[in-house]
């Protein structure tokens, strides 16, 4: 999904940020059974965007949420809104 980023270091980064999506979701949502890979979905973002969008998809039902993303001190803090 990621062909197009040469750089190893921004390869590095767009993972780290994808996870900590991934990972505020599945906080969020806590219900047993949900999988990273076949329930949580989120779009594609260049670095210079302000937002990631993220969706739920579990048992039927569709949430959808805001994400951000700070970076700061070689860490990466993740956090979402639903809408």
């Amino acid at each position: 999904a990621y062909d197009n980023i040469k750089d190893s270091n921004d390869l590095v980064r767009k993972y780290t940020i994808v996870w900590g999506c991934k990972e505020s979701l599945y906080k969020i949502y806590a219900t047993l059974g949900l999988s990273f890979f076949k329930n949580i979905y989120i779009r594609d973002f260049e670095f210079s965007d302000e937002q990631i969008e993220g969706q739920i998809i579990h048992d039927g039902n569709t949430s959808s949420y805001e994400l951000k993303y700070l970076e700061f001190e070689g860490f990466t803090c993740v956090y979402a809104v639903k809408v």
